[in-house]
This record gives structure tokens, sequence and C-alpha cells, in this order.
């Protein structure tokens, strides 16, 4: 029987990724849309502002503060990026050496018979 597939052919950091830029660009968008003109006449205009008026006011302040200083964003997210994945790393490898070895009966050293001993 061949393995099976994988749920998703991207990876989970990938995805995390994709999804923080795309939660990015829908606020953008959000904040750009009354200025196009076709959502300020439409039906659902008065509903769109008012559910979206929190969002936007946390969004405006850290937007302004992105824009007048782009260096220093740009080096708090690559720190910050980097930082999540050293610590995502970390993680992994501690499931992976010491958890699963212990669930599976291997013990902390990983060699069958290297875990506790009856006396």
């Amino acid at each position: 029987m061949p393995p099976e597939k994988p749920a998703s052919t991207l990876p989970l950091p990938l995805r995390l990724g994709l999804s923080l830029v795309l939660c990015g660009v829908f606020a953008e968008a959000l904040f750009r849309a009354p200025t196009m003109g076709f959502l300020v006449e439409g039906p659902g205009a008065r509903v769109l502002a008012v559910v979206t008026a929190p969002l936007l006011r946390r969004y405006l302040p850290i937007r302004s503060w992105v824009i007048a200083h782009p260096w220093l964003s740009a080096v708090i997210a690559i720190v910050t990026t980097t930082a999540l994945l050293l610590i995502a790393r970390q993680l992994l490898l501690f499931w992976r050496n010491q958890i699963v070895s212990r669930i599976a009966g291997l013990g902390a050293g990983g060699a069958a018979g290297s875990g506790h001993r009856s006396i």
C-alpha cells in the first residue's frame, strides 16, 4: 500500500506566514475601500463601516508607525520572524527527541532498555 499523501503540500510555517500576510492585505484593503468609491454607495457600506471600525482603530496607529519608520519596522519583523522560527525548531526537536521517544518506550537515551529498570 502506498504511503498516504499529506493533507496539504505547503508546510505549516509557510501557511502561517501566508495567513499573516493575508491578514495585513485584508486590513489594508478595508482601509482603502472608502477611497475607491464602489463601497461608499452600496447597501452594505454602513454595515461594513460599523463592523470594521474596531479593526481599523487598532490598525491605523500601527500602519502610521510602520510608514514613519520603515527600516526599524523591517528589522523588527526580521528579528521576530527569526526568533519565532528558532523557538518552533527547538520545540519540534524537544518533542521529537524527548516526548516521542518516551512515549515509544525508548527512554531519554534513545536505546531500548535504557529507560527505568525494575529492582
